[in-house]
């Protein structure tokens, strides 16, 4: 699989879940480097999970927690 192509199923399980808000382009880039170095066998064996990294600008948001079997990881925004 090429990086473009490990990009796009990453960005697509990871950041675009409306849980991960756009303007976090240092985030973001740091997401990409992620998923260009984790071995393969590693990100095929993670947990379910969800990356909340809400936005800087905001001083609080309410999502409904229904996230079943999956894990919530949290990244501040500072």
């Amino acid at each position: 699989m090429s990086n473009d192509e490990r990009w796009f199923n990453f960005h697509y399980q990871y950041i675009e879940t409306g849980w991960f808000d756009y303007d976090r382009h240092k985030t973001i880039e740091a997401m990409r480097k992620l998923s260009e170095r984790l071995p393969e066998d590693v990100l095929d064996r993670l947990p379910p999970l969800v990356v909340f990294a809400p936005s800087a600008t905001k001083l609080g948001e309410l999502k409904p927690f229904g996230l079943g079997d999956r894990l919530l990881i949290y990244l501040s925004p500072r």
